[in-house]
């Protein structure tokens, strides 16, 4: 495993619905040609191309790691308070698989998450749910859009710290403060505030990149589909297309493509894990998940 380099641990499928493009198969192939040892899928909020996911890998020779990325509602702030409303809305954090237990952890909650949220409100799960029972899942902390750093990213670092502290309480060391760079000054304000709480709580970091898409092309491809009012400038001038940050403002669920990285795992090893954290090195994680297999 020395040679891994990086894992992907936080990957969306076409099946991240209205987000994401990759095609599982395509995933397979770029993973088989990039010499991936393992991969994970985590598409938002569903968990329907697990099975097609763990079949296709394993015939390319690739460890499926079966994963889901869901909000996740804390219960612990009052909706109603004021500068509260963006930290108290459910957040997304993200589950995986480390043995069979696990997987079956992951789908009661993931059923729970659309089957036990009123129709008005986006599928979610509580707190809660994860007291009765985690046993062989690992968390992530869902990057610059997860829970503890939406706490940070509004002063709240009390707040983050309990979040995390809460989570831990769950998953001990199977719990991963996770890091993303892909050049926002989201990232840049939250990643000190990660470092710090994962360092003073002697929790493992980890680096992921989160592709939505396989090339920058893709992307732009997805743009222009959700946004038919700029077709007219594809044979314009370069300066008349919308940017990928415009793109961004506007689209929510059309993320960039992975900061220029994509899935090549040598480029993300070199965008991520610069900041000579030891720990933040995916291959590492995998080592462990294999460990507790």
């Amino acid at each position: 495993m020395s040679s891994a380099g990086f894992v992907h641990l936080h990957v969306h499928s076409a099946y991240s619905l209205l987000k994401g493009s990759i095609k599982i198969g395509k995933l397979g192939e770029l993973a088989k040609a990039d010499r991936q040892p393992a991969l994970a899928l985590t598409d938002t909020d569903n968990m329907f191309g697990a099975l097609e996911f763990s079949d296709k890998m394993a015939g390319y020779g690739i460890q499926p790691i079966a994963g889901c990325e869901l909000a996740i509602d804390f219960g612990d702030m009052d909706p109603n308070a004021r500068n509260a409303a963006a930290v108290a809305q459910p957040s997304r954090i993200v589950l995986l698989a480390a043995r069979e237990e696990g997987y079956r952890h992951l789908m009661r909650l993931n059923s729970r998450a659309f089957l036990d949220t009123p129709t008005h409100q986006a599928p979610h799960i509580k707190f809660e749910w994860l007291q009765e029972g985690v046993d062989g899942l690992i968390a992530l902390t869902g990057g610059p859009d997860g829970p503890i750093s939406l706490a940070i990213q509004h002063d709240m670092a009390a707040l983050a710290g309990q979040r995390c502290e809460r989570l831990a309480s769950l998953f001990g060391d199977r719990l991963y403060i996770e890091l993303q760079r892909h050049g926002t000054d989201r990232e840049r304000r939250v990643e000190g505030g990660l470092i710090d709480i994962a360092y003073g709580k002697g929790l493992p970091l980890v680096a992921t990149n989160e592709p939505y898409f396989a090339t920058a092309d893709d992307y732009e491809a997805a743009v222009y589909r959700r946004r038919p009012s700029h077709r007219r400038h594809r044979s314009g001038p370069a300066d008349a297309r919308p940017s990928l940050q415009d793109a961004g403002r506007d689209g929510g669920p059309v993320r960039r493509h992975s900061g220029g990285a994509g899935l090549d795992r040598r480029d993300c090893r070199a965008l991520l894990v610069s900041a000579a954290h030891a720990q933040a090195d995916p291959a590492v994680f995998h080592r462990r998940r294999r460990q507790r297999g």
